[in-house]
C-alpha cells in the first residue's frame, strides 16, 4: 500500500506539501488529504504524460485503486480546490 500524505500550508512542512511511503505500491494507493485541501483531485500520469487515473478526493483518508495499471513509474499530482498543488513519483509493482 502506498501512502501519499498531503497537507495544507503550515500543517507540516511548508516546503514539502506531500509525503509518501512505503514504495512500491501494489493494488491501492492511500491518499490522506488535510481538511484545508478538501475537494482535491488526484491524477496519475504515465511516462509519456498521458493521464491514466484521476479521482476526486475528500478530506481524510482516500483509497485509489491502481491494481489495473501496468507496473512501472508514474507521476502523481494532487491539486487542491484552493489551487495548491503537490507532485511526486509513484512506483507500482504487482
Amino acid at each position: 500500500v502506498e501512502t501519499v500524505d498531503a497537507c495544507g500550508p503550515g500543517e507540516r512542512d511548508r516546503t514539502t506539501p506531500a509525503r509518501r511511503s512505503p514504495t512500491p505500491a501494489d493494488s491501492w494507493v492511500t491518499v490522506a488529504v488535510a481538511s484545508t485541501t478538501q475537494g482535491s483531485l488526484f491524477t496519475l500520469f504515465d511516462n509519456s504524460g498521458r493521464v491514466v487515473k484521476h479521482q476526486g478526493l475528500q478530506a481524510g483518508s482516500n483509497q485509489v485503486d491502481v491494481s489495473r495499471l501496468v507496473a512501472g513509474a508514474y507521476l502523481w499530482q494532487l491539486a487542491g480546490a484552493d489551487r495548491s498543488t503537490a507532485r511526486g513519483q509513484l512506483i507500482i509493482a504487482h
